[in-house]
């Protein structure tokens, strides 16, 4: 079976691919604030995910991006989120995988089952 791989703003060619027809989703998407992979004068930097101006605005970009995942999700499905956190002025977390996955689970209905820790003491 031949790969088909979809380009463009997730929220848009999620909206291509049929209900309830995945088994399982991974995905690792950008964490705010810490990286732009588009240059500041791309006509696309308004949707770049992670260039939010809050974790807030953050999180809610992302809820409307798993909305249509679990569309495509099977009632059998399961989800894996990589997600990670930055900080805030003054060194303070920003929270957004625990804020992100209340969101999900409060607004969606999806089921948090657990939480995975990927503990890097010297990632570099």
């Amino acid at each position: 079976m031949a790969a088909t791989f979809l380009q463009g703003d997730n929220r848009e060619t999620l909206k291509t691919l049929p209900a309830g027809f995945f088994h399982a989703v991974c995905t690792s998407p950008p964490y705010w604030g810490l990286r732009s992979y588009l240059p500041d004068d791309d006509p696309n930097k308004k949707h770049e995910l992670g260039s939010e101006a809050t974790p807030e605005e953050f999180v809610d970009n992302l809820v409307d991006v798993f909305n249509e995942v679990w569309r495509v999700m099977r009632d059998d499905a399961v989800l894996w989120l990589n997600i990670g956190d930055s900080y805030l002025p003054d060194k303070n977390l920003a929270g957004a995988p625990w804020t992100l996955a209340f969101a999900i689970r409060d607004r969606l209905g999806m089921v948090l089952r657990d939480a995975v820790i990927w503990r890097k003491p010297c990632p570099m």
